[in-house]
């Protein structure tokens, strides 16, 4: 098979968004290294037991904490082309294989804290945070990468079946109470977190084919074959029954504490120290849902099937000729219509969080230097995701904490990440990210994070060392 010039994953994202429109509609990042800088707050998001370095801890809105992740774990450019001058060169049998019998995901989040304050009292700890979310996914099937592939010719007088397209995107904002105490060898904790949806859209479609005609005369005509609903909450509607979008946007801040879509959410933790040097900890978080029932909304097609009359040659994406894209939108908004009287009869629903899983095991060898051994785990819309990591950290009198860590992650090996705490009195900068690469060979990621913010923290507990508890 030729290999083929294409812009970097781009078209095939346009080309999933012109399926999802299709259907109606215009957190699977585990944070692994997280739970292991414990002299941060914001490791308790992951990990409710971890054991705190300081006496208080202050967060500022937005500058104590911004994370931003992606996931693809579908390919990655680098495992199905080859690099020549500038340019990458596809390898479609290379890109076939890649996503055959399995279930594809590209994944966005972004995380805000908006405020927290942690107290010690005795030999408690207690805290308050505040955080806001906002994630994105898409499962795709093999067909849609097949047809980009192969061209409409290969499926003369067949489908393309879209039925596993799964996309859904939402935003909450959480408010969470936590608790930890320290005795002997054990150390336990737990938060209890209500949540407040902001917005939600979700399209999950029963059937969704796309037929081409049987000769090559018809070969741009495309029959769609459709059963479904896209389920919406918190987006407002127009009087045409169109969602308005602007209104949501500009409403937002006001939303974040109006609980118009409740949600609960439990985490918590606990670790054991069989000896001085090791530690072992087991954590679980956002083991929750969101209850939606406040601006429902549902978009249906009127019809199980609509004929486009010249969608175009989906071979063209990978060879970099022109597409029509404004002619397809045109094509779309001719042809395919919504039953917006649907939104009349919308009911409520529910949409889990992604709850994830930490065993972790730590060795202090050294006053300042310890190993970290981790088993991961996230469950993101009915799958299965688990990870490995190792890591290292060295800390540098009390001001200063590195960390390196290398993991196996949504199908890749080649995850290194590192992390960096610096506390230079009562403030405190820090930066985690799981995977650096993915930001020096972005055409070798699959998923890849990354945290910073700035703390207020006093009353250092341990000033000898940020690793010597004791």
């Amino acid at each position: 098979m030729n290999r083929n010039r294409v812009r970097t994953g781009r078209r095939l994202l346009l080309f999933a968004l012109v399926i999802a429109g299709c259907c109606g509609a215009t957190q699977a990042q585990t944070q692994m290294l997280l739970p292991f800088t414990e002299p941060i707050f914001q490791s308790t998001w992951a990990n409710p037991a971890a054991q705190p370095l300081h006496r208080f801890s202050v967060g500022l809105p937005v500058l104590s904490s911004v994370e931003a992740g992606v996931v693809h774990n579908g390919f990655t450019i680098a495992g199905v082309g080859t690099l020549r001058g500038r340019r990458w060169y596809i390898d479609g049998e290379k890109l076939e294989k890649a996503v055959a019998n399995q279930s594809n995901m590209l994944y966005g989040e972004a995380l805000i804290d908006l405020l927290h304050y942690r107290m010690a009292w005795r030999n408690w700890f207690f805290w308050f945070g505040a955080r806001a979310v906002a994630d994105a996914t898409v499962f795709y099937p093999s067909d849609l990468v097949n047809a980009v592939v192969h061209g409409n010719n290969a499926y003369l007088g067949k489908e393309i079946d879209m039925t596993g397209l799964d996309v859904i995107s939402k935003a909450y904002s959480e408010f969470t109470l936590g608790a930890s105490t320290f005795f002997g060898e054990w150390g336990v904790g737990a938060r209890v977190s209500l949540l407040n949806g902001i917005f939600c859209g979700e399209a999950k479609p029963g059937k969704l084919a796309i037929e081409v005609g049987d000769d090559k005369a018809d070969m741009y005509k495309h029959t769609v074959h459709m059963k479904g609903t896209v389920h919406t909450a918190g987006i407002p509607y127009r009087s045409n029954g169109r969602p308005d979008f602007g209104d949501l946007k500009n409403n937002i801040p006001s939303r974040i504490l109006n609980f118009g879509n409740p949600g609960v959410a439990l985490s918590a933790g606990v670790s054991y120290r069989p000896e001085r040097h090791t530690k072992i900890t087991f954590s679980f978080s956002d083991l929750g849902f969101i209850h939606w029932g406040n601006k429902l909304g549902a978009l249906a097609p009127k019809s199980a099937d609509y004929t486009l009359a010249n969608i175009g040659d989906l071979g063209q994406m990978l060879n970099q000729k022109r597409i029509f894209w404004r002619r397809i939108s045109n094509e779309l908004k001719e042809n395919f219509k919504l039953d917006t009287a649907a939104s009349e009869n919308a009911k409520s629903f529910n949409t889990w969080l992604s709850p994830k899983f930490h065993l972790i095991g730590t060795y202090t060898f050294a006053k300042q230097t310890s190993l970290g051994l981790s088993f991961d785990a996230i469950i993101h819309r009915s799958h299965f995701y688990p990870s490995v990591t190792a890591s290292v950290q060295q800390g540098f009198s009390n001001l200063l904490l590195g960390q390196l860590a290398i993991s196996y992650n949504q199908r890749s090996f080649l995850n290194l990440g590192a992390g960096l705490v610096f506390c230079p009195g009562p403030v405190q900068f820090y930066v985690v990210t799981d995977n650096f690469l993915g930001f020096i060979k972005p055409s070798r990621m699959n998923a890849t994070n990354i945290r910073l913010g700035i703390n207020l923290v006093f009353g250092p507990l341990y000033p000898n060392s940020p690793l010597t508890y004791r």
